[in-house]
């Protein structure tokens, strides 16, 4: 870090020199709070950067670390023309032995394709300390002796750590909260996700606008805030064009009669999990963790796995190791799935979710709008979210020789989501049920999913979205402390 250090100064002092402007206040993206489970906190500079053409460094270097024994620390972000800005950062710190042994938490974590990456450690290629950020929340809390459940429906096969989670790639908050299956507002989106033409007939948004789809801003809104399932859909060719490019694959019905019979069929057995066609006729979302309870349950509402002898244990009810009894869910249709698969009522709710949203053409107030639902689906729960950045760093060369990373700048993507953010900020302020996570100013840039360590060099400036081993342990460290500090604060 002493040659980092000389490298990043040097790049700063000759720039200064050259535009010899005067300091100046910078504007930034605010870090929110910060957690710790007594482990020193990392910040780095691309958190902060907000505009175009910004490339920061922190206290004069390319990262600092905040140390856990203190509420809060100032720090200094400085750009490339000289002008500076002084942040305070508030930390959280809970340690393991702040709160009684034997508490538990059965944690539902959900998200798009950060959560359900697969990252082994790049130096070793070792998935002992876990491969995303659930996982290694989890093996972090086993090494402090606390037992946390990670709860889902999915896992790396045949991994040693049992840690699950729910995960679709390319998923935005609206489609989880009001879809069936993938749909997204995005040109760039995978052929088999509803496009938005086809999402606005069938969400049968014409019949009850009288309005055909015509690429407006106040359609793409209106796609944000309805349920499918609510209105019939609408007889239109370019639905029934994509009902027969899906048809039978992905998970999609075969299309075999009307599209209004091949989208009910789709609504009755759907690929979200958590969809429920009941609510989405009923309320003003499909979202339902009681469906996703029904179909899925595999554990007593203690964590302890539910025993059944039968070969297709869906729908069996048992008495679970808390005296309780339970049906197995619906989809849990063999031995394998029972013992796989990990769902349970949860205590607390994990949400990595936005990314995605960035891409979307519906508007920063009803994107966020969006999220304010989907995270209000969980009452009586402590629920938290996050999103984590694109790789990159401000100044790759100052991470040189040790690693090779991307540019980090501000494009389209991460500029809409930090206005997202900002907004859903400020819809949550005041609920104490709900928390935002700020893993996007702690979460190292030098790490890069499909990342290569050749050669005592971490090659991590690969064309990718999505970060790699160390952004997804910065992640974890966050939601771990969050966690710890409910443990602690639970009564």
């Amino acid at each position: 870090m002493a040659t980092l250090r000389k490298q990043i100064v040097s790049i700063f002092v000759s720039a200064i020199c050259v535009l010899a402007q005067a300091q100046s206040e910078l504007p930034l993206y605010h870090a929110a709070t910060l957690y710790s489970y007594g482990n020193a906190v990392q910040l780095y500079p691309e958190g902060f950067v907000l505009k175009r053409g910004q490339a920061l460094t922190i206290d004069g270097k390319a990262e600092t670390s905040l140390p856990a024994d203190q509420d809060s620390a100032k720090v200094l972000l400085t750009n490339i023309d000289g002008a500076s800005a002084k942040e305070t950062v508030k930390i959280i710190c809970t340690r393991p032995g702040d709160f009684p042994k034997g508490r538990r938490a059965l944690v539902l974590c959900i998200g798009e394709s950060t959560t359900e990456t697969i990252n082994p450690d790049p130096k070793t290629g070792s998935f002992d300390d876990g491969w995303n950020w659930v996982s290694m929340m989890k093996a972090i809390s086993l090494g402090h002796g606390i037992k946390i459940s990670c709860l889902g429906t999915n896992t790396m096969k045949d991994a040693d750590l049992q840690a699950c989670y729910t995960a679709h790639g390319g998923w935005s908050s609206y489609t989880y909260l009001n879809w069936p299956c993938a749909a997204k507002m995005d040109p760039g989106a995978p052929w088999h996700f509803f496009n938005s033409e086809a999402m606005w007939y069938a969400l049968g948004l014409q019949g009850v606008t009288g309005k055909d789809f015509a690429k407006e801003a106040w359609q793409h809104d209106l796609m944000v805030r309805t349920p499918f399932g609510k209105y019939p859909v609408d007889e239109h060719p370019s639905l029934l064009e994509f009902a027969k490019s899906v048809s039978g694959r992905y998970g999609y019905p075969v299309l075999s009669g009307s599209v209004q019979e091949w989208a009910y069929a789709l609504a009755k057995n759907p690929i979200n999990e958590f969809y429920s066609l009941s609510a989405a006729r009923e309320g003003t979302c499909a979202f339902s963790l009681d469906a996703y309870l029904e179909r899925y349950r595999t554990l007593d509402d203690s964590g302890r796995r539910l025993q059944c002898a039968s070969e297709n244990p869906a729908g069996e009810r048992v008495r679970g190791k808390d005296g309780k009894y339970y049906r197995i869910g619906t989809r849990i249709v063999s031995q394998a799935l029972l013992k796989k698969v990990s769902v349970c009522r949860p205590d607390y709710v994990v949400v990595n979710v936005g990314i995605n949203d960035g891409d979307s053409a519906s508007s920063v107030e009803a994107t966020a709008g969006s999220l304010q639902s989907l995270l209000s689906c969980f009452p009586g729960i402590p629920t938290a979210h996050f999103v984590m950045r694109w790789p990159g760093a401000c100044f790759p060369e100052a991470w040189a020789p040790s690693y090779l990373p991307r540019q980090y700048s501000v494009n389209g993507n991460n500029a809409r989501v930090m206005a997202i953010m900002a907004n859903l900020s400020g819809r949550l302020e005041g609920r104490d049920d709900i928390s935002l996570l700020d893993v996007w100013h702690c979460q190292s840039p030098v790490s890069q999913h499909q990342e290569k360590f050749r050669d005592g060099v971490l090659d991590c400036s690969i064309n990718d979205v999505h970060t790699g081993y160390y952004g997804q342990m910065s992640a974890a460290r966050q939601v771990l402390g969050w966690l710890y500090y409910q443990l602690k604060d639970r009564q």
